[in-house]
Parts: C-alpha cells; structure tokens; sequence
C-alpha cells in the first residue's frame, strides 16, 4: 500500500509560462568571457544556494550594474509565471485527506522555491531542493534525503510504500 507520494515540481505540478532563462544567459555570458564550458555546469548551478549574484560570481563573471538589473529583471518575470497546473490543487487536496504523505524532491535554483511554495495549498511533509541537498536528480542522495524525511516523519514507510512522480503531470 502507498503511503508516500514525492513530485517533481516543473512538468509534474507548475509550469512556467514565461521562460526568460537568467541562468542559461549567465553561462553564454562566461562563455563569452573565456570560461570553458563545463558538461555539470546547470548541475552544479542547481545545486548551489545562492542566488542570482552568487552563481554569477561562481561563473567568474564581473557584471555591470545594468546588466545586474537586467538579468535580475529576468529572473523575476520568469519566477512571476510560475504556475500550478489547474488540475493540481485538487488532486494534491484528495491525496492529503487520503492520509498520505507528500513531498517535493526538484532540481532547481534557490530563487524557484519560495514561489512553488507559495502556490502550494499547503504545507508538505517533506522537501529534498537540490540547492538544500547539494545534488541533483538522478544523484541517489537527493531521493534519500526526502525518503528519509517522510520515513522519520512516519516510521511504517517501507521503500516499497513510497512512489515516485516524475514529469508527467499529477
């Protein structure tokens, strides 16, 4: 019997509409400056807690203050669009009065989660951001660290009562 249900956040619960990409220009920009791509690079950005500023300091990069403005700019229109999925706020409702557990296990920046979260209807049990756990999925760490929440919030919960929701909408 499932007792756990974890979802990706894009593709499964929200979608963003307008797609202004702020991190895909950071990397262009290094790029544009000499910095040698990198095959982790959106990995490693998705795993870091930082924001905006801090990645593009990572990436090398001395940013004038308006193009600072204009990428920020950027980031807020694009996190602005987040939207859930119409379908999604009952669903989430049903499988909460059902007694299951919910979490959210997601690749993301920093910046993305405070607006998920406030779309949400209400709180989940358990979170596992890969800017928190320092990874990215497929990475086997992120999927335990929320495993291991949900499991210490409700001791019954073998692996095997735990499912997985990825990309394909609730």
């Amino acid at each position: 019997m499932i007792k756990a249900i974890i979802f990706d956040v894009f593709g499964t619960l929200a979608e963003i509409g307008d797609r202004r990409r702020p991190y895909a220009r950071l990397l262009r920009l290094a790029a544009q400056a000499g910095r040698t791509p990198q095959p982790d690079d959106a990995a490693r950005i998705m795993s870091m807690n930082g924001d905006i500023w801090a990645i593009a300091r990572w990436l090398g990069l001395a940013l004038s203050p308006a193009l600072c403005d204009e990428l920020a700019d950027e980031l807020a229109m694009e996190i602005s669009s987040i939207r859930l999925y119409p379908e999604v706020v009952p669903v989430l409702r049903a499988l909460q009065r059902q007694g299951l557990q919910l979490g959210l296990c997601s690749n993301l920046a920093e910046p993305y989660a405070p607006p998920v979260l406030s779309l949400l209807p209400f709180e989940f049990d358990a979170y596992a951001w890969s800017f928190e756990v320092g990874v990215v999925k497929p990475d086997h760490r992120i999927y335990s660290t929320v495993w291991h929440v949900v499991a210490g919030r409700k001791l019954t919960i073998n692996r095997g009562e735990f499912r997985l929701k990825f990309d394909q909408g609730v």
